[in-house]
């Protein structure tokens, strides 16, 4: 008897267990198909017109209105007797036509440039008006007051 209660016993156990793991798959199904349809939608991008162009006046604002100081990129070559320098700039949509300044890690600056019109992608070539610039310097498009203050530090 105590063999056939046991085997009673296992089987209603056993038929638990399956039923919990039913229920657990069946759950997860519903919450992997209701995830899919409903959970992770966004919104496609260039859905329509009016995405693209609010996309496209954004970067014209951001290029068109580059704050004083603002960091334009890095020196990467310099030479000292020819006063010329490159400098890479951090996008080839900047377009320079004033002077640029540039600084070390200490935010000290380090040469002041002019710019030319040789531009290949990212690269402009400059020329070096005042002091020396070191490879890996930060290049900023100064406001007046800080242009003034590199001019009298250098």
């Amino acid at each position: 008897m105590d063999l056939i209660e046991n085997l009673i016993n296992l089987k209603s156990i056993a038929s638990k267990f399956y039923s919990v793991l039913y229920l657990f798959k069946l759950s997860l199904i519903v919450g992997i198909i209701c995830f899919g349809s409903f959970g992770c939608h966004s919104k496609q991008l260039g859905d329509n017109n009016s995405d693209i162009a609010d996309l496209q006046s954004k970067k014209i604002a951001f290029e068109t209105s580059l704050p004083p100081n603002k960091l334009i990129g890095e020196v990467v070559w310099a030479d000292r007797n020819k006063k010329k320098a490159v400098i890479l700039l951090m996008s080839k949509n900047i377009t320079v036509d004033k002077n640029l300044v540039s600084r070390n890690i200490s935010l000290q600056p380090t040469a002041i440039f002019e710019p030319t019109d040789i531009k290949r992608n990212r690269s402009l070539g400059v020329i070096i008006s005042k002091g020396f610039p070191n490879v890996g310097d930060q290049v900023v498009i100064p406001d007046t007051a800080y242009l003034n203050n590199a001019r009298m530090k250098l």
